[in-house]
């Protein structure tokens, strides 16, 4: 356990995250998907959203980009 507290950029940086990916999986169920899965971790890394709809199976990895 850390006695400092945690960067406030860091953690902004992981809400923003949050939120896009919620976002993101708020489009697809719009557009039908159905949400199987969020954050699945594997050996190999995290997939952010597991979707499908009919037969057709999405692997989705949700990308912010900054806007200024």
């Amino acid at each position: 356990m850390r006695n400092t507290p945690a960067n406030p950029e860091r953690i902004g940086r992981y809400r923003r995250g949050r939120v896009s990916e919620w976002l993101a999986a708020a489009a697809l169920l719009a557009r039908g998907h159905r949400i199987l899965a969020r954050r699945f971790r594997t050996p190999y890394g995290e997939i952010d959203i597991i979707a499908v709809r009919g037969r057709r199976l999405a692997f989705v990895e949700v990308k912010r980009r900054a806007t200024r």
